[in-house]
C-alpha cells in the first residue's frame, strides 16, 4: 500500500493502519510487514527567484536544466551514504524535494541547496 497526500508521517501511518485493519477485518489481506517510510515529497518556497541559467557554475550537484523540455532545474546531490536528494528548482523560487525519508534530511537538503545557489 502507498499513502499519498497526507501532511505528516504520523497521519500517513495512521491511514495505512486503518486500511490494513479494514482489509484484515473483511478477510481480504493481512499486513505482513511494518509500515516503512520510503520517500517523502516536500514542497517549499525559497523566498527569491533564482537565476536558473547560472546553475552551470554550481559545484557539488548533478544539475539538468533544459527549459525547452522542463521549466525547472533538476538537481541531484548526496547528503550521506543513505540520503540522496533530488530537488526540482523553479524560477519562481518554488522547490519540490524528493527521495528522502525524514524531515531532518529534507531540511538539510534545502539548506544545502541554498548554500549552493547563493
Amino acid at each position: 500500500m502507498i499513502s499519498v497526500g497526507t501532511k505528516s508521517v504520523e497521519r500517513a501511518k495512521r491511514e495505512l493502519a486503518r486500511v490494513a485493519s479494514s482489509l484484515e477485518y473483511k478477510g481480504v489481506a493481512k499486513l505482513e510487514t511494518p509500515t516503512k517510510i520510503r520517500n517523502i515529497v516536500a514542497t517549499a518556497d525559497i523566498g527569491f527567484q533564482p537565476d536558473l541559467d547560472s546553475l552551470g557554475n554550481v559545484k557539488g550537484a548533478h544539475i539538468i536544466y533544459e527549459p525547452e523540455q522542463f521549466p525547472g532545474a533538476i538537481m541531484r546531490f548526496t547528503l550521506s551514504e543513505d540520503a540522496k536528494a533530488t530537488i526540482l528548482l523553479f524560477s519562481s523560487g518554488k522547490i519540490v524535494c524528493v527521495g528522502l525519508k525524514d524531515r531532518k534530511d529534507i531540511d538539510s537538503a534545502i539548506h544545502h541547496l541554498l548554500k549552493m545557489i547563493s
